[in-house]
């Protein structure tokens, strides 16, 4: 914080297979399970003893074991962004592709919601069920933002073809690069190992464009298959 760098928080909220700290190749000596127990007078200071450091930012790992998801409250998870956002400029969520309660709570605490697609009709089609949930709950109306991801693959789907079958314009599409798959397998995001890449370049506009002009913001990516992109921190 001392070179006026943002303070950065990725919360992993997919509680039975998250794969954000492996994806950066740490190992967590703590997750948000341990939070449980101190639920009742958990604050920061308990709190940031369960984060793990990366070079740019913070984490809040998932349990490591699937078990561990159904001790996490929904009441918990609200509590727990809420402490988090009183010390972090940015808080990012990366949820399980599913609505569940510690999910849908997360929601209730965020600002911009990113929902992450792919060009094939199965992930379309449960991208297009999301946005109906979250309209029916009135959930981020108006913060929601379309990413296409691998947004150049000739598989006879194209961009145009998911804006109208999803009522919804694409904020960020990224093309296919096997440097992506590259860098999440030296456990060093792409905008941190390759800056110049143009996958790299249109995360952090996304980035840019997300944060402009907002203080507090949680990103609630709510993906729907697994994607290259889900563990890259903005």
């Amino acid at each position: 914080s001392g070179s006026g760098a943002a303070r950065v928080c990725i919360v992993d909220l997919d509680l039975a297979f998250g794969d954000v700290a492996i994806t950066l190749q740490l190992i967590p000596e703590h997750t948000i399970a341990e939070a449980v127990d101190a639920e009742e007078h958990l604050d920061f200071s308990l709190l940031e003893t369960l984060l793990t450091r990366h070079e740019n930012c913070s984490i809040l790992a998932a349990p490591t074991h699937p078990e561990g998801k159904d001790r996490v409250s929904p009441a918990l998870i609200r509590r727990v962004l809420r402490i988090l956002r009183q010390h972090f400029d940015y808080i990012l969520v990366d949820t399980s592709p599913s609505f569940d309660d510690q999910v849908l709570h997360a929601f209730d605490e965020t600002d911009e919601c990113i929902l992450v697609a792919t060009l094939d009709v199965p992930t379309v089609k449960n991208v297009k069920v999301a946005l109906e949930t979250l309209d029916s709950l009135n959930l981020v109306e108006g913060h929601r933002h379309l990413l296409l991801n691998r947004a150049d693959d000739e598989v006879g789907l194209s961009p145009s073809n998911v804006e109208s079958l999803l009522k919804m314009p694409v904020k960020t599409a990224l093309p296919s690069a096997f440097a992506v798959a590259n860098a999440t397998n030296h456990g060093r995001p792409i905008v941190l190992s390759r800056p110049d890449h143009p996958v790299s370049k249109a995360l952090i506009k996304l980035a840019q464009d997300l944060s402009a002009g907002t203080k507090d913001t949680v990103a609630a990516k709510n993906a729907m298959t697994p994607s290259t992109v889900e563990a890259e921190p903005k």
